[in-house]
């Protein structure tokens, strides 16, 4: 009787062990995912361990309840597998998002830099998937950044430009998916002067 009890603590402490290293796998594969990286390990290890994690999980847990070894790890080794199928598709799906912000940006600066008015010239645009950003980068052309009236830029900013921003449906495609807009405005040297930035919510409702 002792020995019996032994073994199911023993076996209940197998049982754990072996779902946290399921657990673990699984986050080792979709955290880097989420941060926009590649999982260290390549897609057959991570494959396999997906298959032989959760195949002994359910092989301990199915003998729990009389059931046989083999079928228990088939079970967990099939749970496994659609576990890092379903992990595959977004991966997939999340490489064509970056494939086509890529293409989307170098796309919208192919005609860049431009000048917009007599004193402004946008020179690039940027999209940082990680902050969630989509950046202009303009030059005011003639003057140094002391020669500047930053109040001359605020104003023109938040009266004109903010309002036409706010309306521009190309903008609220990137507001509705999270994305805060942002102008960084540099003198005719490139040096810095002043930056927006427009929050997803930061636009007045209608």
């Amino acid at each position: 009787m002792e020995n019996k009890k032994q073994i199911s603590i023993m076996s209940k402490v197998i049982a754990v062990l072996l779902f946290l290293a399921a657990l673990g796998h699984t986050s080792a594969s979709i955290l880097p995912l989420i941060a926009g990286q590649e999982p260290a390990s390549s897609p057959n290890i991570r494959m396999l361990g997906f298959i032989l994690w959760y195949g002994f999980f359910c092989m301990v847990i199915m003998s729990w309840r009389g059931k046989k070894r083999l079928i228990g790890f088939l079970t967990g080794s099939i749970i496994g597998f659609v576990v890092f199928t379903l992990i595959g598709f977004f991966t997939g799906y999340k490489k064509a998002e970056s494939r086509a912000i890529a293409q989307a940006m170098q796309e919208s600066n192919a005609n860049l830099p431009i000048m917009i008015d007599e004193y402004t010239r946008l020179d690039r645009v940027e999209l940082e998937q990680k902050r969630k950003e989509y950046t202009y980068f303009l030059s005011v052309v003639d003057l140094a950044v002391s020669e500047i009236d930053i109040s001359v830029l605020n104003e023109n900013f938040f009266e004109r430009a903010k309002p036409q921003i706010c309306k521009s449906e190309r903008h609220k495609v990137f507001f509705n998916e999270g994305y805060s807009v942002s102008y960084s405005y540099y003198d005719k040297d490139n040096v810095y002067i002043v930056s927006y930035s427009i929050e997803p919510d930061g636009c007045p409702a209608k």
